[in-house]
């Protein structure tokens, strides 16, 4: 098997990722996400009433150009595992984008008769989709095992 470098296999959309290998760095990606949105949340909430937090919001919004790259670099990083995941259960990158055009159509869509919170877990449908996607078993093993049976 041919080996690639970290930052090849980092961004890479080609090739399969088990479930063994894509909740790990699925959990790594959201926890390292998480922790450096906390810095744009305080930088965004500079104009709050709290002044604990206004130099520390003050700090964070003159460093937000390196917090930013980051989370840009995070991101695409989770389109390329979803990518590979999806690839794995014998399905396109294509059907991630699609189910998040249709929660962000859903959230855009004038229902406001509806209310916020209908709303939201109307727009969580399609998310709930993508999870369940996500967890299937692998399409890639089934096929290796189909080719060893008809030899």
């Amino acid at each position: 098997m041919k080996e690639r470098s970290f930052l090849q296999f980092f961004f890479s959309f080609s090739g399969c990722e088990s479930r063994a290998d894509f909740w790990p760095a699925m959990i790594f990606n959201f926890s390292l996400s998480a922790m450096l949105w906390v810095p744009v949340a305080l930088a965004l909430s500079e104009g709050t009433s709290f002044s604990a937090g206004s130099n520390l919001a003050r700090l964070s919004s003159e460093q937000l150009w390196l917090v930013l790259p980051a989370l840009l670099l995070l991101v695409v990083n989770k389109w390329a595992l979803i990518s590979r995941r999806l690839h794995d259960t014998g399905r396109g990158f294509w059907i991630y984008l699609l189910l998040k055009a249709s929660a962000i159509l859903l959230l855009m869509y004038p229902l406001h008769w509806l209310g916020f919170f209908p709303l939201l877990c109307l727009s969580a449908i399609p998310m709930i989709v993508l999870f369940i996607l996500l967890c299937l078993p692998s399409k890639r093993k089934e096929a290796t095992d189909d080719t060893k049976k008809q030899r």
